[in-house]
Parts: structure tokens; C-alpha cells; sequence
């Protein structure tokens, strides 16, 4: 299994939510990407969803480009059903600094509310909107991912009727250890079983001391949860041991029609 010390983890990680976005979205349903960055997964959304709405503070996310050429499930052309929303989400209407670094991918509202911001160099800030969910978006869910470097648990608590109303399955990147705690504690008091994302899936948890930052959410009630859990796993057993090319095709033949 590759481990968080192999070059591969980053992109492994991206493949086993690419994965996510295949199994659990709906072709008649709404689909949300909060921190959407350069929209990698909106676009692979928007394939398998009746629309996707997309949020994020930073101009990046206007630049509709096919960045990653050899993965056929995110590429834009022809998608003409995700709604780009650029501003940033929370658990209230306000207007906070949004803080640009070096490195684009670790762009954040919350700066303050993970370590590594003080290891990277700042860009530029500039004062940006933030909406809650439940005000944004009407209508029924199939999945809603978050992944804004530190305000993970305020999106969440800023979209609990858009939650209890749709059950999507959810997928978070729970920067903060002391947030991963919390969002776990409040997933399971909606009646979600919660997964870390990294290795092989097998019970839920309730343990955020792990180093896996990313949690997947699916509610007791979901059907979906045997086909999410099966495909992830089949990755996972495949990739042991395999380069970047190999797991490419593996999800060319196993997620794309």
C-alpha cells in the first residue's frame, strides 16, 4: 500500500476521491466542490451530476483549462453544467481576508488555523464574501466535498439543513487536528459513518489521531456505501507497488465509460 512517505500519496489520494466523485454522484442530482482550486474534481463531477456548484475565493478557479491531459474524467471540454461561485464558505454571511501563498494549493480564509501556514510564503490577501450553503443551494445533494485549508468544520456547520435534507455523501480534508475531532463527533451525531481515507477502508472511526487528513462521510441509512467501499478498496489493493501510469489506467478502465 503506498504510505504518506511515497512521492505517489498525493496523487493516490486524489485518485481514491476521483473514485468518491464516480461512485457516489447521481446524474439527477446536485453535486457541491467547496475550495474547487482549479476544478479538477468539479469537472469530473459534472460528468456523472445533473450540475455541480463550485466555490472559491481565488480568480484561479475561472481559468478553465485541461491541466491534467491524461486523466480523461477531468478534462472540461464540453462540460457546460458547473456554476463557478467565487467566494468563500463558512457557517455565516461575512466578510473575511483571503490569504494567497506560494504554493496555491494551501490558499486559505482560516491561516490562522493550521501550522504549515507559517512555513509558506505570502502572496497577497484581499477581502472576499463568505456565504453559508444552506443559503446557497437548493435541492437534493448526491455529494459535497470541502477542502479550505482550516475552515472544513465551519462549511459543515454552515450546511446542516442542506445535510440532513439531501444525505450526500460527504468528503472533507480535515486540516486541523482539533477540527477533525469535532467534525467527526458532529458527522456521527447526524448518523454518518466515518472512514479515514489513506488505506485500506474497513470499520468507521472515531480516532482523529491518525495522519490521514482526509474523511469520508457516507450516512447508515445510503445504499451506496457497499459500491463506494468495494471500488476504493480494489484501487487500493492495485496500487501496491505500481507507478503513476499504472493507476492512471486502472482508472481509465474502471471509471470511465
Amino acid at each position: 500500500m503506498i504510505d504518506s512517505s511515497n512521492p505517489l500519496w498525493f496523487k493516490f489520494n486524489n485518485f481514491i476521491e476521483d473514485i468518491i466523485v464516480v461512485t457516489a454522484c447521481d446524474a439527477n442530482k446536485i453535486a457541491i466542490d467547496v475550495g474547487c482550486h482549479y476544478g479538477r474534481f468539479a469537472w469530473a463531477m459534472a460528468k456523472h451530476s445533473h450540475s455541480v456548484f463550485a466555490f472559491d475565493p481565488s480568480a484561479s478557479i475561472l481559468l478553465k483549462k485541461n491541466i491534467w491531459p491524461e486523466l480523461p474524467w477531468t478534462n472540461p471540454a464540453g462540460v457546460d453544467n458547473v456554476v463557478f461561485i467565487n467566494c468563500g464558505v463558512g457557517d455565516k454571511y461575512q466578510i473575511l481576508t483571503y490569504t494567497e501563498y506560494d504554493d496555491s494549493s494551501w490558499n486559505s480564509l482560516y491561516h490562522g488555523e493550521f501550522k504549515r501556514a507559517k512555513e509558506l510564503i505570502k502572496i497577497s490577501e484581499k477581502k472576499v464574501v463568505v456565504v453559508k450553503l444552506d443559503d446557497m443551494v437548493r435541492g437534493n445533494v448526491s455529494l459535497l466535498k470541502i477542502d479550505t485549508e482550516g475552515g472544513d468544520l465551519k462549511v459543515l456547520q454552515g450546511s446542516m439543513r442542506l445535510i440532513q435534507e439531501s444525505l450526500p455523501v460527504i468528503v472533507v480534508e480535515a486540516t486541523v487536528p482539533d477540527n477533525r475531532r469535532k467534525i467527526i463527533s458532529l458527522l456521527n451525531d447526524l448518523d454518518y459513518n466515518v472512514w479515514h481515507i489513506g488505506g485500506i477502508i474497513d470499520e468507521p472511526t472515531q480516532d482523529a489521531n491518525v495522519s490521514s487528513l482526509n474523511l469520508l462521510a457516507i450516512h447508515k441509512t445510503d445504499i451506496r456505501t457497499e459500491t463506494i467501499m468495494s471500488s476504493i478498496n480494489n484501487f487500493i489493493k492495485f496500487s501496491h507497488d505500481k507507478n503513476y501510469d499504472d493507476m492512471t489506467q486502472w482508472m481509465i478502465r474502471n471509471t470511465t465509460g
